[in-house]
């Protein structure tokens, strides 16, 4: 076999191979990657550690160039901070990502519903019922009333110049104050809550699927590979203790166990458990 300038011609045959192969295998890997749809369930109290869940699930879409995500949404809300978080990182993801609302997307779960591309709804769901609450149960003041609605009215205006879809934006503020009135929709001193053929009839849902397989086949991405992004149990752990039950419960539970403490002597059970409590907190 002759040679160049002292390298085997055979060699050189043997990298530019290696190199082709190397090449396609790279490129079918690629390929495999953006031919997947990612499904991220997003179920319970609306948390920090649920808006946690969801940051590791898009990011990681985002890294293997996935097709799409499928947002499984089924829950009665939760804290503000946390839906807000939700909210933006749907609507700052670099992939399309779509909501199926499997049964709920009640009070803050309907701001998130709002977020996502487009809005697939089972025959049984509902949307809506957002009006703010303290966390004694109490209604919000004036001022976070307000704030709340124009925060629905800007996410039903988004929704409307992303999608096309013509929508009565006081629609959304109805389902956060019960002073809003709509001809024909709701009357005034009733909460607002969508049904799926009232929320698609005014624009709030784009389709009606019986399952998330036929939500799928009906958003065109049946071709695609599922992959499904599950809770870790650190994760599990978090949104335990971020659930807007228990965290209040560690934070009254923590200060009652110190007071108890100073008016013991030394320091005890008492002591640890609300240390650890607020710690958890």
């Amino acid at each position: 076999m002759p040679k160049i300038k002292g390298v085997n011609l055979f060699t050189v045959f043997l990298l530019i191979l290696a190199l082709m192969f190397t090449f396609a295998i790279y490129r079918r890997v690629e390929e495999e990657k953006a031919n997947t749809l990612y499904l991220i369930t997003l179920k319970g109290a609306v948390s920090g550690g649920m808006a946690d869940f969801l940051e590791r699930g898009l990011k990681e879409a985002e890294d293997r160039k996935a097709g799409a995500v499928l947002i499984e949404l089924n829950t009665f809300g939760g804290f503000v901070d946390a839906m807000t978080e939700i909210a933006d990182l749907i609507t700052g993801s670099r992939l399309p990502v779509y909501i199926y609302i499997r049964g709920r997307a009640i009070s803050a779960g309907a701001y998130i519903a709002l977020s996502g591309q487009k809005i697939i709804m089972a025959p049984d769901a509902v949307i809506g019922a957002s009006q703010p609450r303290t966390v004694e149960g109490q209604e919000a003041p004036e001022k976070e009333m307000a704030a709340m609605k124009k925060m629905f009215r800007a996410a039903a205006e988004a929704r409307a110049e992303r999608t096309g879809t013509k929508l009565d934006p006081l629609v959304a503020e109805a389902m956060v104050d019960p002073e809003v009135e709509i001809e024909g929709v709701i009357a005034r001193g009733e909460l607002l809550v969508l049904t799926a053929s009232s929320a698609l009839e005014l624009g709030y849902a784009d389709l009606i699927a019986e399952n998330r397989d036929i939500a799928i086949s009906m958003l065109g991405l049946d071709e695609l590979t599922i992959v499904q992004v599950r809770q870790t149990p650190v994760e599990g752990l978090v949104r335990f203790l971020t659930d807007p039950i228990v965290s209040p419960l560690l934070l009254s539970i923590g200060f009652a166990a110190l007071i108890i403490e100073l008016f013991t002597a030394g320091f005890g059970v008492a002591g640890i458990l609300g240390l650890s409590c607020l710690g958890l907190y």
